[in-house]
């Protein structure tokens, strides 16, 4: 009797295909809803419990969110400032080859940021000379971002104080003006 039902329906093979497969996934879905459980996660004696947290107690996460205000320098060589200013006068001095300008980075670079640099070319720098006293925001004891105010936009050099205990430029950004 289904089938001489179906057979009367005007309807193509492709389209009851659809049709009886839509319905099949109706039923799983109504099933589910039936017999599934609480969407809440379970204790084993069987209740639902929900964790929640009290939001008088305050932060105890272990990362400080607010930067420290103080940057570690070291006891002998450059503080962060001079190796920053030191590496952001060799980026803009162009008056050399592209070898000896990288050169003159290299000591003042992470062997990171030294391989980044190994096919740049300085005549790709923007700009011609610092306009203005640098800005410090340190982002931890260790880290620490150096932004010089160029003729042509914004250097910001990233620092970290490396296990040899000297600071070194680990990041190049550049923010056009």
């Amino acid at each position: 009797m289904a089938g001489r039902l179906l057979s009367a329906l005007p309807v193509r093979p492709r389209t009851a295909m659809a049709l009886a497969l839509l319905v099949i996934v109706g039923i799983v879905v109504v099933i589910g809803k039936l017999m599934g459980g609480s969407p809440l996660p379970s204790t084993p004696d069987g209740s639902s419990q929900l964790s929640t947290v009290d939001p008088s107690t305050g932060n105890d996460s272990v990362v400080d969110l607010n930067p420290s205000p103080t940057i570690k320098e070291p006891s002998s060589g450059q503080p962060s400032l001079a190796v920053a200013t030191s590496f952001a006068e060799n980026w803009i001095n162009k008056n050399r080859t592209a070898q000896a300008w990288r050169a003159s980075l290299q000591p003042l670079s992470t062997k990171t940021l030294t391989a980044e640099l190994a096919g740049a070319d300085p005549i790709s720098v923007p700009a011609q000379r610092i306009t203005g006293a640098p800005v410090t925001e340190v982002l931890a004891e260790t880290s620490a971002d150096i932004i010089f105010p160029m003729d042509a936009g914004k250097l910001r050099l990233r620092l970290v104080y490396g296990a040899e205990g000297r600071w070194l430029v680990d990041g190049i950004d550049w923010e056009r003006a």
